[in-house]
């Protein structure tokens, strides 16, 4: 006697149909997977602008600074660092961690008799303490007659951008 089974077709149908249905659910999990991940990085990105936005916001009242990462944005609001930096040019400044080391040639935004003031230092003096003769890079202007402190530098220019 011969035991052989055959399948039917019936049976093979039912068993595409649980193939097809255990594919779909793969998908399914895969794309829920993939959408859980999409949601969470929104979240991350979205809480991390919040706290940014919020950081800034409160900086900004208190009357400091904002500042990002150690990083600070400008405007220049006059002719004094022209061709270089024209009026209205956004710059990026950051703020420096030894202002002490600073060299001729670098420029710097410092407070200067409560204004904020960006200009390149032209001369380190190093007379009791360092001190540095800043300039506008227009050709009309002189050096700086107040000398600058290293306590009174903010940030050191790292480029423009607009």
């Amino acid at each position: 006697m011969n035991n052989d089974k055959y399948t039917t077709k019936e049976e093979i149908a039912l068993m595409r149909i649980e193939i097809e249905e255990a594919k779909s659910n793969m998908h399914n999990k895969k794309l829920k997977i993939i959408r859980f991940i999409k949601l969470f990085m929104f979240l991350a990105v979205f809480l991390l602008l919040t706290s940014t936005l919020v950081s800034v916001l409160l900086t900004r009242y208190s009357g400091a600074t904002p500042s990002i990462f150690g990083y600070q944005l400008y405007t220049v609001q006059s002719g004094s660092m022209s061709p270089t930096l024209p009026i209205g040019s956004i710059i990026l400044s950051k703020k420096t961690d030894d202002a002490a080391a600073l060299k001729a040639g670098d420029i710097v935004t410092f407070s200067l008799n409560g204004a904020v003031v960006t200009h390149r230092i032209i001369e380190v003096i190093n007379d009791n303490g360092i001190k540095y003769r800043t300039k506008g890079d227009n050709p009309d202007n002189t050096a700086d007659i107040e000398l600058l402190s290293p306590d009174n530098v903010k940030a050191i220019f790292v480029m423009k951008l607009y």
